[in-house]
């Protein structure tokens, strides 16, 4: 006979019940309490898994005003230049309708001015309404009186369209370019089973409200959409998309939704054992040990999935500027963008290269701020750009006509801008600038900062942009930078940026160069995005 076993030989009968009932309340108390505690874990997880693919959802639809407002951008650009902008309007937004698998259903032009509204022309689909008065004159007029993309939503009968507005000034008066999106008239879309969001119920509603008038699509059985429901918002050109989503089933997966009753009846289990067996009771800590080992794990699972959001910020960012570099007879071109490290938001830095005729234009600019109505003001000015490249408008001129599409007090953004026309035959080339820092001029292993008239940054107010011509010989070469490439807490601009002069005596290769410089001034901490374009000319 074991000690053990006298022992509960000897121990007295009262004893040993108050001593079981003891063991099975503190027992059940504490398998309650992890069953709820473990229940209530996997809610919170569930719930911020859902509302992290609402944001997902959210932001792979923040790109599509981008693509609207560069579809509707070109076309109204062009019309504008135009002798006959109905027609120019006409060809240039004929690859963006649905008879050419583009987005639109039907697109126009309207001139807007004080007293009425004419419709210049139309391409595809009828309008569902009269362009010219009621409700869709009000949206024509509030579109021309907006430098951004303006959405509305309509219906009549079974006909259900997304419309959209962007203005541009002409000399004819106010252009507004408009475009319309069909929708099913019963909201319903497919996700296709291949898809990850095809395991969650989507609802989008066009403005802040979930009302049943609003809903846009849904691939829900019904709706209001039920369970773990998550909302999430986006900008929608002048409106905002509202999101509703809830999985379908588990997203965390069965095991974690079983865990909890797992635990509870474990504990019951051990309850009993704990009654028979005192010593079983270190079975618990086993139990704790890994309960906690699984909140580990879903906090590094969120981690991860934080910077998967990141890195789409960033695909966004990069997809804004060119991919590659143009070829240019007599020319050369390097390249960089570095993103900030602050938060997950898209930034307004950008660069690119335009050729045109014997030479090129180029331009570098930072928008204030960040997020995407930073990215929509950044693609809308540097599409600009291009469109008035393209037309032989010089440097100054195009940043006149910038600076007459922005406003900081409708949009809260403003831009410093650099531009440039370089022409390698001739050897000259011609600057503008906007407020922005001076460009460095290298040639002969001497670099200094090139002393350009400075305008003020677009979007501060309407104002014509001096031009200042120099001559760029063979093997000389121009840097054009934003502001994160120099600017640093506690440091005087006009110091950083003669200290990036004492850096550019030597730039040849351009890659080369470049890559000294990012390494060298980028470095720590660097919460500003950077983008530095360099232009080399060949011998």
């Amino acid at each position: 006979m074991t000690v053990v076993d006298t022992v509960e030989r000897n121990a007295r009968p009262t004893t040993s019940r108050w001593f079981v009932l003891g063991v099975v309340v503190i027992g059940l108390a504490v398998t309650g309490g992890l069953t709820y505690a473990s229940r209530t874990n996997y809610l919170h997880q569930e719930s911020r898994l859902t509302a992290l693919q609402s944001t997902l959802v959210a932001n792979a639809l923040s790109s599509a005003p981008l693509d609207i407002e560069r579809r509707l951008g070109a076309a109204v650009a062009a019309a504008s230049q135009s002798s006959n902008p109905g027609v120019t309007y006409a060809h240039e937004i004929d690859s963006s309708l649905t008879a050419n698998k583009g987005p639109f259903t039907g697109a126009g032009l309207a001139l807007v001015t004080s007293s009425r509204v004419t419709n210049l022309v139309h391409v595809g689909a009828r309008p569902i309404v009269n362009l010219t008065t009621g409700s869709a004159a009000t949206f024509l007029r509030k579109a021309a009186h907006s430098p951004l993309l303006i959405s509305g939503f309509g219906s009549v009968g079974p006909a259900r369209r997304l419309t959209f507005g962007l203005s541009e000034p002409s000399r004819y008066g106010t252009l507004v370019a408009y475009a319309s999106e069909a929708l099913p008239s019963n909201g319903r879309f497919t996700v296709p089973r291949s898809n990850p969001e095809s395991a969650f119920n989507l609802a989008i509603y066009y403005g802040n409200s979930t009302a049943p008038s609003k809903l846009l699509l849904t691939n829900a059985p019904s709706t209001p959409i039920m369970g773990t429901v998550s909302v999430a918002h986006v900008p929608f050109g002048s409106s905002t998309l509202t999101i509703v989503s809830a999985p379908r089933t588990t997203i965390a997966g069965t095991f974690a939704e079983n865990i909890p009753w797992a635990i509870l009846g474990a504990g019951l289990l051990l309850t009993i054992l704990f009654a028979i067996l005192v010593d079983r009771l270190r079975r618990r800590e086993v139990v704790a040990t890994r309960y906690a080992s699984t909140v580990a794990d879903y906090a590094g699972s969120l981690e991860g999935l934080y910077r998967e959001q990141r890195n789409i910020a960033q695909t966004l960012q990069h997809a804004l500027v060119p991919p590659t570099m143009p070829k240019v007879a007599g020319l050369e071109f390097a390249a960089r963008y570095a993103p900030g490290e602050e938060g997950i938001e898209v930034g307004g830095d950008w660069y690119d290269v335009i050729p045109i005729g014997n030479g090129v234009i180029v331009s570098v600019g930072d928008v204030s701020g960040r997020g995407l109505p930073a990215a929509s003001m950044m693609a809308a000015l540097r599409f600009a750009i291009r469109a008035h490249a393209t037309y032989g408008l010089s440097p100054g001129e195009i940043l006149t006509s910038l600076a007459g599409r922005a406003d900081y007090s409708i949009d809260g953004h403003f831009a410093t801008v650099v531009c440039a026309n370089i022409d390698p035959l001739a050897g000259v080339a011609v600057v503008a600038s906007a407020g922005h820092l001076p460009p460095i001029f290298i040639d002969g292993g001497h670099a200094r900062a090139l002393r350009v008239a400075n305008g003020v940054p677009i979007g501060v107010g309407p104002v014509d942009y001096r031009e200042e011509k120099f001559n760029f010989p063979p093997d000389a070469a121009l840097l054009l930078y934003t502001d994160g490439l120099v600017e640093r807490r506690g440091v005087v601009l006009d110091d950083s940026v003669n200290a990036l002069v004492t850096l550019c005596n030597e730039v040849k290769p351009l890659d080369a160069f470049l890559d000294r410089l990012m390494s060298t001034l980028i470095v720590g901490d660097q919460r500003d995005d950077t983008a530095v374009l360099a232009i080399g000319r060949t011998a």
